[in-house]
């Protein structure tokens, strides 16, 4: 009997995992929004989890990073810091926000240093006075499609029966219902195939050694013919059956008359790391169990004995105990008070431990709620497939034989490699650490050796408010540290250093914070439907009424309400608000232009409210802030040191990190008396050795991001008598709760809603045993 049963107990995987899978990331996000249309000056609510795919998780990052995203402009960025509601947040979307579609990234630092970047990606719409904003424009030509065919392991062995995978894509990008046979060179036809989902399908059929095939497919009437690859006599293939309820099954296909090896080797590996690496001989199958192998994508890999691939299979393991069962009960009364209760049990009935879960509700006749993804398609899927996924929630719909057969599809084309070794991950690791605490970090340099570090050096660090104050030492090599920190959002702190013996003659060089690039990824938006039904009732309100976003304060009797929490600033833009006041606004030579400048001086004459003047007498230069009405020059400040004009405009605007215009009190008061008429402060990339060169204080005023402060989403009392609900209730999202707890699998929640109005529910959540939690339900 050739056959060989191969599991793969604890025990093996501990000794064939390789030194990266004890040290590497396996962070995943996951981001439920309260919907997805906005209008200038709402707010966007959301939630973040924060995964891990491994069933021991070493540390979690307690920060999460948010940034609303347009094309490739980074507009605002927020920090989370995990605490009672977990990631909770939100982000406030100015008055003069221009409608179009953006998008909201979300990461942490150690999802964002690995060698291929996992952020998560929500869209959003921004709509204009209430209105819709239109479909994305896409190619007219609708009839235009194109098949890509994937043979199953990377290449199409002759002399044996193989799989071969398609997908086909309309003009937009979106998949296309695709018909079709294959013909040989003789036009005799070999096979009939379907698309089976969102344009993709598969059908098998004998190679012959010497022979060409041809694909005649057909979509919407239009008939195209495609070339299928290169049949190859020596070619190897690695098939996989990942259909069985408890194993995958794995094996060869080649020529059995071709003259290549019997003996192979099998690689497994999950995410970044190795799991196992089996001999595998070509006559036989190995036989993994699920249950020893982790949640999400396994990459098999087929080698030589020299260690060179040979062929490549991605499966998906998505346990079926992995996602709870939701059972939600509904009651709405005549007072406009709606309750739910909600009951979560494991596959086989039993209760659900505690856990968390956050609930969006929303009426449906204004909001709209994107249910192509879930948190199920987000801790198993999309964050290890590079590329637009359409509908990645499609691929757990809860019927266990189509959900799998839809996923192996997607792993046979979109994860398809053919001898790809660039994407080999297995030996690339990060070093960033889980960000657990909020710190600011430098090295303290000599003022004549920017590449001279100053050891046992006292750095002092002081907030503006007062409120944080910390002394430490430069190590040998003058780097220092301040952790622990906890500070919101627009702290100023200053940083002083002194050598060992007090002298001054150092200079502070802060480590900047790095943000990820940000790429261009037009496909997010595709999946974001448009409804006319939508676009009729949004234009039902009074014309006659002032334009107000969501102006539920004129139609809802509301109770006193104290705020208690800090105002939260709007952001238009990277780097604005930098001190205290609505009057302030920090520039940047990337943000103001596609174009660079070619002097500081040359940016200036672009930044409104600040105007160059001349003093013919004493032959002096200098800009006047016009806020003051006054020909007194304002302060000139370079990182925290005051500086004349003409090392100002001197300065080399390759190294300008920002510009800000200092024009409100509180700011100026800060500065000293000679920023009395306002102050102009530049800032400088610091990791530039020109900018380096012209620091030569032992002191920085530094603002770095702190955390947002919480806010909670107000719920409002809907009126019941009959004047107030005689007009429409216009708010967007009815109830919003981003950590609702769930205890012995049960859980209440009640709100009031608007009478008459369909609303649709939307859940998402995390049980305390790791299990997943989503559901969908028009209430």
């Amino acid at each position: 009997m050739k056959t060989m049963l191969l599991y793969l107990f604890s025990l093996l995987l501990l000794c064939t995992v390789t030194a990266a899978g004890h040290h590497q990331s396996y962070e995943t996000i996951y981001v439920h929004t309260d919907r997805c249309n906005f209008c200038a000056g709402d707010t966007v609510w959301f939630q973040v989890y924060v995964m891990d795919t491994r069933q021991q998780a070493e540390s979690y990052s307690h920060f999460v990073y948010a940034e609303l995203l347009h094309d490739t402009i980074r507009m605002a960025t927020e920090k989370i810091k995990v605490g009672e509601e977990g990631f909770a947040g939100f982000f406030p979307l100015p008055d003069s926000i221009a409608p179009g579609h953006y998008t909201l990234r979300f990461y942490t630092l150690r999802s964002a240093s690995l060698p291929i970047p996992r952020f998560h990606y929500t869209p959003i719409t921004v709509s204009a006075h209430r209105r819709m904003q239109p479909r994305l424009a896409t190619n007219k030509n609708t009839d235009a499609f194109h098949v890509s065919f994937f043979p199953e392991g990377g290449h199409l062995p002759t002399g044996t029966l193989t799989r071969i995978a398609f997908k086909a894509l309309q003009a937009d990008g979106l998949g296309a219902n695709t018909t079709g046979y294959i013909t040989g060179s003789t036009g005799d036809t070999i096979v009939h195939f379907r698309s089976e989902h969102l344009g993709m399908g598969s059908f098998a059929f004998e190679i012959r050694p010497g022979e060409t095939y041809t694909a005649v497919c057909t979509h919407r009437g239009k008939v195209l013919r495609f070339a299928l690859p290169e049949p190859k006599d020596n070619a190897v293939s690695l098939w996989a059956n990942p259909y069985k309820k408890e194993e995958i099954i794995v094996g060869i296909k080649k020529n059995p008359a071709g003259h290549t090896p019997e003996e192979y080797t099998l690689r497994v590996e999950s995410q970044d790391s190795v799991l196992a690496t089996l001999p595998l001989h070509a006559g036989h199958i190995c036989r993994l169990s699920k249950a020893t192998l982790p949640a999400g994508v396994i990459r098999l890999t087929l080698t030589d004995r020299n260690g060179l691939p040979q062929s490549t299979r991605t499966v998906l393991n998505a346990p079926l105990n992995i996602k709870l069962n939701t059972h939600t009960e509904v009651s709405r009364k005549a007072d406009n008070q709606c309750r739910i209760t909600l009951t979560l049990t494991d596959p086989v009935g039993n209760a659900l431990p505690d856990g968390n879960i956050s609930l969006s509700v929303t009426d449906t006749r204004y909001a709209r709620q994107d249910t192509t993804s879930n948190i199920l398609s987000a801790y198993l899927l999309t964050p290890y497939i590079r590329g637009y996924i359409e509908q990645p929630a499609s691929y757990f719909s809860g019927d266990a034989t189509h959900d799998s057969f839809r996923q192996d599809l997607l792993m046979l084309t979109q994860v398809w490699t053919a001898f790809d070794t660039s994407a080999d991950t297995a030996n690339r690791v990060t070093n960033i650490p889980a960000e657990t605490t909020e710190l600011i970090q430098g090295r303290i340099i000599s003022n004549r050796n920017a590449n001279k570090g100053i050891p046992q050096a006292t750095v002092t660090l002081l907030s503006f408010d007062g409120k944080i104050f910390k002394t430490t030492k430069t190590d040998p090599e003058g780097y220092f540290l301040f952790d622990h920190l906890s500070f919101v959002p627009n702290t100023h702190f200053l940083i002083q250093a002194y050598t060992a013996k007090g002298g001054t003659h150092v200079a502070v060089q802060i480590n900047k914070e790095k943000r990820p690039r940000v790429e261009r990824i037009s496909m997010l938006h595709a999946h974001i439907p448009e409804t006319e039904s939508y676009e009729e009732n949004i234009m039902l309100y009074d014309k006659n009424r002032p334009e107000r976003p969501d102006s539920v304060a004129w139609e809802l009797q509301m109770d006193n309400v104290i705020v208690t929490a800090r105002k939260q600033r709007q952001k238009l833009s990277p780097g604005a608000a930098r001190v205290h006041s609505d009057f302030n606004r920090a520039y940047s030579p990337a943000e103001m232009t596609l174009s660079p400048y070619a002097s500081v001086r040359d940016f200036m004459m672009h930044i409104p409210g600040v105007q160059y003047a001349k003093d013919e007498v004493n032959v002096q230069e200098y800009y006047i802030i016009k806020r003051y009405g006054e020909e007194v020059p304002a302060m000139l400040i370079i990182d925290g040191l005051e500086v004349s004009f003409g090392e100002f405009v001197s300065f080399p605007i390759s190294a300008v990190e920002s510009i800000e215009v200092i024009k409100d009190v509180a700011g100026l008061v800060t500065l000293g008396r000679r920023a009395a008429n306002g102050a102009i402060m530049l800032v400088s990339k610091t990791d530039n050795p020109t900018a380096m060169a012209n620091k030569k204080s032992n002191f920085r005023v530094i603002v770095p991001q702190g955390c947002q402060v919480k806010q909670h989403f107000y719920v409002p009392h809907y009126p019941t008598n009959n004047e107030s609900t005689e007009k429409e209730m216009r708010r967007k999202t009815v109830y919003w709760q981003p950590d609702i707890k769930i205890k012995k699998g049960k859980a209440d929640i009640i709100f009031t809603a608007p009478p008459q109005a369909t609303l649709f529910m939307v859940i998402q959540g995390i049980s305390a045993n790791g299990k997943l939690i989503t559901a969908n339900k028009i209430l």
